[in-house]
């Protein structure tokens, strides 16, 4: 059953932050092919990981994990030009893609990674433009961009919801300042997606106590 690491998730994690001990565990599988740096991935895993932990949501790369967790979901991210990748929305403004089958959606993301690159070379931090950032200060800004774009498809995927809401992470366009900004308050579960999020979980622990 796609879901059958929620079994384990508290209606009171699903909407409190922060949640101790996290309840559903995600590992991130970088497509060997894909076109991030190593030290953007673990960046981006990390920042993806804080975005979700307050609900009760553990992320870690999987390349990185020492123990194996047989119940971890594991997602697997690769790069694509815009709009080349199978199921890929057409739309400019989308900086990943997940597919959904028949209202599942598939254990892949899909990073549009050169349109984040066009972009973040349009930013500016403190007055200075990305040609003259130091590396470290790119690598950073970078990493939290991508791991904010993947957040928000773990969204898609953890809500199994296509779609979007007008606020919070899962509103379908965020501005540059914010995915650059070291402030998460933009990066947050809405009410709405929160009581989805809660559905889920309910549902998932009802189908593991019916298959007892």
């Amino acid at each position: 059953m796609l879901f059958a690491a929620l079994v384990l998730a508290s209606a009171s994690a699903a909407v409190s932050a922060p949640a101790s001990p996290p309840h559903i565990h995600l590992e991130i599988a970088f497509d060997e092919c894909s076109a991030l740096p190593g030290v953007v991935g673990s960046m981006a895993v990390h920042e993806a990981a804080l975005i979700w932990a307050p609900y009760g949501v553990a992320i870690a790369r999987h390349d990185s994990v020492r123990e194996r967790d047989a119940d971890a979901i594991i997602l697997t991210v690769s790069t694509a030009d815009h709009g080349r990748s199978s199921g890929a929305p057409a739309r400019d403004s989308a900086f990943g893609a997940i597919r959904f089958d028949d209202g599942v959606p598939e254990r892949a993301i899909t990073l549009f990674y050169n349109d984040i690159l066009r972009l973040l070379t349009s930013t500016s931090i403190t007055g200075w433009s990305e040609p003259q950032w130091p590396i470290g200060l790119r690598e950073r800004a970078l990493g939290r961009v991508v791991g904010r774009v993947i957040a928000h498809e773990i969204g898609h995927f953890l809500l199994r919801w296509p779609s979007h809401g007008p606020t919070g992470l899962m509103r379908a366009q965020h501005l540059m300042p914010d995915f650059v900004g070291v402030a998460r308050a933009p990066f947050f579960l809405s009410k709405v997606d929160q009581a989805r999020w809660l559905a889920v979980t309910t549902a998932a622990r009802g189908a593991a106590a019916v298959e007892k």
